[in-house]
């Protein structure tokens, strides 16, 4: 008889829980920092879910040294912050700016 087949597993649960690292990642030993400006952004409805939420795209207007890029994000609005909306857009640039630097 096969010797593992009599092997006695202490806790399974534990040992299948366990995480098996991926090997396409790399773990830098000293993080690396990166210094971007936002110069401004663009706002664009992505969906709404009428008289619940609203998922909006971020378009932020960036520059690191030289090099204007545009940095993706996206938010969710709901609750009061989607009651507030109404149908004054100004109320959108101004919780978006409110939230910028969370969203970096």
């Amino acid at each position: 008889m096969d010797a593992s087949l009599n092997e006695v597993v202490e806790n399974p649960i534990l040992i299948a829980s366990v995480p098996t690292p991926d090997p396409t990642i790399k773990v830098l030993d000293t993080p690396l920092k990166k210094t971007i400006q936002v110069l401004g952004f663009r706002v664009s409805v992505i969906s709404v879910q009428l008289k619940h939420s609203a998922r909006l795209a971020i378009n932020l207007n960036c520059l690191h040294g030289d090099n204007s890029f545009i940095d993706y994000k996206e938010i969710v609005i709901e609750g009061e912050e989607y009651s507030n909306w109404g149908n004054d857009d100004a109320y959108i640039l101004e919780l978006v700016s409110s939230k910028i630097l969370s969203l970096l």
